[in-house]
This record gives C-alpha cells, sequence and structure tokens, in this order.
C-alpha cells in the first residue's frame, strides 16, 4: 500500500512539474526586435508608429482581435533562402494590440518604433488547454500503467 501512494505522488509531482514547465510568455522590448514566431502563438504589441514586416517559408496569417489582419504573398526568395518557398510581408505601420498567429510556421518577425517597442509572445489559450489536457491524461496513463505492472 505505501508503494501506491509512493506512486501516486510521483505521477502527481511529474504532471504538476510539467505543467509548471509550459512555455511561459517571452517579453521584448526596444527599437527594433527581431523574433521568430508559429501559429500556437499571439502577440501583443505596445507602442506607437510600430513598423511591422515578416517573411517565412510558409504562408502565414496574423490578424488582430478587432479584425485586423496581415496576409502574407508569395515572392521571389531572395539569395542564399534556404528553403523552396518566400512568403512575405513588407513594412507597414500596425496599431498596438494583441495579434493572433492564425496560420504559419517558422515566422520572422520584425518590429520597430523610434519610441520603443514592447512585445509579449505567449501560447494562445486554446494550445495551452490542449498541453494541460494532454499532460494530464498522460500522468494518468503512466500512474494506472505502473499500477498495472506493479500488480503483475
Amino acid at each position: 500500500m505505501k508503494a501506491f501512494w509512493i506512486w501516486t505522488f510521483i505521477c502527481v509531482a511529474l504532471v504538476a512539474l510539467g505543467c509548471w514547465l509550459i512555455p511561459q510568455p517571452s517579453y521584448y522590448d526596444g527599437a527594433n526586435i527581431e523574433v521568430n514566431t508559429c501559429d500556437k502563438r499571439q502577440m501583443t504589441v505596445k507602442g506607437e508608429g510600430i513598423a511591422f514586416s515578416a517573411a517565412s517559408p510558409n504562408f502565414f496569417v496574423l490578424r488582430k482581435k478587432s479584425g485586423e489582419s496581415i496576409v502574407s504573398v508569395p515572392t521571389q526568395k531572395p539569395l542564399g533562402w534556404e528553403y523552396d518557398e518566400y512568403y512575405v510581408f513588407e513594412t507597414a505601420t500596425i496599431e498596438s494590440g494583441t495579434w493572433l498567429v492564425e496560420n504559419g510556421e517558422n515566422i520572422s518577425v520584425k518590429l520597430s518604433s523610434e519610441g520603443g517597442v514592447k512585445l509579449m509572445i505567449a501560447l494562445k489559450n486554446n494550445a495551452k488547454l490542449s498541453l494541460f489536457f494532454f499532460l494530464i491524461i498522460a500522468g494518468f496513463v503512466v500512474w494506472i500503467l505502473g499500477i498495472f505492472l506493479a500488480e503483475r
């Protein structure tokens, strides 16, 4: 019986550690910021007169909660580009707010402003919930498997 409680404690501790290790938001601050992101993330941008540009080997779409959108267009890839395709959103001024990355992988984003830019990149809520759910189910399966193997 003691082994049962020790195994239960270990499984609960590992699931809790996994949930704690879920990526926390990344914060950036400066006049020129360059980061990579993907469709499991959202970006919260603060600043005045923010110049935004992005490039990726995949099609990408960013949408602001108010309805504005940024849609990439395919263009000729630059010399030395290692991927077959090249999608870009040319430099444009964007407003502060939360932008959801709805589609795209490996998006290289550049933000700049003379007054400075503050950027937070975080997992979207649905990605966090999926990860939490997976960790809890996986922990439960490992716990049941451990009990089953201990009784054999």
